[in-house]
């Protein structure tokens, strides 16, 4: 059995820790785009009710989630195409960071509208 050459086992790493990263950061992400969402379509009186789940009555939800989701989102649309091989990385790279444009633009509007 013959051992692979040294550069492939980098590029296995780089992928694993690629896919690990953007896992994280895009669970992460999701957070806080909930935690935004939640905090801007919440009823005043769940807002106000310390049993609601959406118990944000001062905003800090919509401001941490909002300022906390634009670089978490785009670490993971830059971390995500390590987890491909080299060859499908450009593609993929084009893909999340319009995919993380579109969703953030939609994010901001949905916050900031009304």
């Amino acid at each position: 059995m013959t051992t692979p050459p040294p550069h492939h086992r980098t590029s296995v790493a780089l992928r694993l820790t690629g896919g690990a990263l953007a896992a994280l950061t895009g669970a992460a992400w999701l957070w806080c785009v909930v935690t935004a969402l939640t905090s801007r379509f919440a009823s005043i009186e769940a807002s106000m009710d310390p049993d609601s789940v959406a118990f944000d009555p001062h905003g800090f939800g919509l401001i941490a989630g909002t300022l906390f989701a634009v670089p978490l989102g785009l670490l993971c649309a830059l971390t995500l195409p390590l987890a491909f091989p080299r060859v499908r990385r450009a593609g993929v790279l084009r893909r999340t960071v319009t995919a993380f444009a579109v969703l953030t633009a939609a994010l901001l509007v949905a916050v900031f509208s009304g």
